[in-house]
């Protein structure tokens, strides 16, 4: 889970600023008021995204752009929800189009088939955490959301144990048996970088001369890092139940053989 995550989180980052000029949490939180046939109620809103990404900070760059608004609840005069406008519905088009595109470009030998599989798991498992109504996003903000979280959760608990979080997600490839070097296309970013990446683990005494295993330090620390993230990501997934988590887990397992 953790090497597909960070593969992920790249691409799909990357595919957001190109298309949509706007960071991942951003436009997860624009996702999430445009699944909503009401809007994302504020407090909702607040509480999914401000301990991680500073809620104000991403309604701010959306409402500037008036890709949202706040629309006061009816029945209760003191209560708003951040809805999308117009102009948020059509950037919600278009950039998840940009985000299937970048998966799918990535993702050589991805087939129309396994794509659609991928879809379904992921708009089931939002419909599950979310209660997305009729017009969804191929990506939903659940999941966009936990990607931005582990993201956010994978530099601390890296930066805690002395590494990057390219880093660490290149541990926990080795350790899986990845054959990382052998397969650096399959990696979003250039191979120099991740040469000069292993030549740092390398130093630390985390790897082998080849790349190809780790030393009893590195296990440890591989250990370390996926126990640290699995543990806080659960906890900021809105408390879901262990079984949630789970199946978030089982999805990235998923997309770890339909992907990559």
């Amino acid at each position: 889970m953790v090497t597909m995550a960070w593969k992920l989180h790249a691409v799909l980052e990357s595919a957001c600023v190109s298309a949509g000029d706007v960071s991942l949490p951003a436009y997860a939180l624009l996702v999430g008021a445009f699944e909503k046939e009401q809007g994302l109620p504020l407090k909702v809103a607040r509480a999914r995204f401000d301990a991680l990404f500073g809620f104000d900070c991403l309604a701010s760059v959306l409402e500037q752009r008036e890709l949202t608004e706040r629309v006061r609840n009816a029945d209760n005069r003191r209560e708003f929800a951040l809805c999308a406008t117009r102009r948020g519905v059509a950037h919600v088009e278009r950039v998840d189009g940009a985000l299937a595109l970048g998966i799918i470009g990535y993702a050589h030998d991805l087939t129309e088939t396994t794509f659609e599989q991928l879809v379904g798991r992921m708009s089931s498992l939002a419909s599950q955490a979310d209660g997305v109504s009729g017009t969804a996003a191929l990506f939903p903000s659940m999941l966009l959301r936990a990607l931005c979280a582990y993201h956010e959760i994978a530099v601390r608990e890296s930066l805690l144990l002395g590494m990057s979080s390219l880093q660490a997600a290149l541990l926990c490839a080795v350790d899986a048996e990845e054959g990382v070097l052998q397969g650096a296309a399959r990696w979003p970013v250039a191979e120099s970088i991740l040469e000069q990446q292993f030549d740092e683990l390398r130093g630390k005494g985390l790897v082998d001369a080849e790349g190809a295993a780790l030393s009893e330090e590195g296990i440890a620390r591989a250990d370390a890092f996926c126990q640290g993230v699995r543990a806080r990501l659960g906890g900021m997934l809105d408390a879901r139940s262990e079984a949630f988590v789970d199946e978030l887990c089982d999805l990235c397992d998923f997309a770890i053989y339909a992907l990559m």
